[in-house]
């Protein structure tokens, strides 16, 4: 099975299934939601993503060798995730807290670094 075909089944099984009704996502330090890195689309989908230079350093800490540490992800995409019924946002950590109060400043939608986010998300920061 391709990666671009198992996404795509992703999507189909979500669809069949009569959506997502609670979404529980974390944040990046950047406010990237799922691995969907700051300037993906609002309409994006299930799909492989490059990951950038934070999010992996970010992600080192869960495995004994930096080079182990994946460069690529599959992703929910923007799209999908805001067609769930509800959707819950958790960070934790200090170097999040500041994103969050960016999230609860609004406006609510992504700027140039794709930093806020497009709709009211309930966000539990704990730091």
């Amino acid at each position: 099975m391709t990666l671009k075909f198992f996404c795509e089944w992703y999507e189909k099984r979500i669809t069949v299934a009569g959506g997502i009704d609670l979404q529980i996502l974390g944040i990046g330090r950047d406010g990237h939601i799922a691995f969907n890195e700051p300037g993906s689309s609002f309409a994006s989908r299930t799909r492989v993503k490059a990951l950038y230079k934070e999010t992996i350093e970010d992600n080192a800490r869960f495995f004994k060798k930096k080079e182990d540490v994946p460069r690529f992800a599959i992703t929910m995409g923007i799209g999908t995730i805001l067609e769930a019924r509800k959707i819950l946002l958790i960070a934790n950590g200090k170097k999040k807290a500041e994103v969050c109060a960016k999230i609860h400043r609004g406006p609510r939608h992504f700027d140039d670094n794709g930093v806020r986010v497009a709709a009211p998300l309930p966000c539990h920061c704990r730091t």
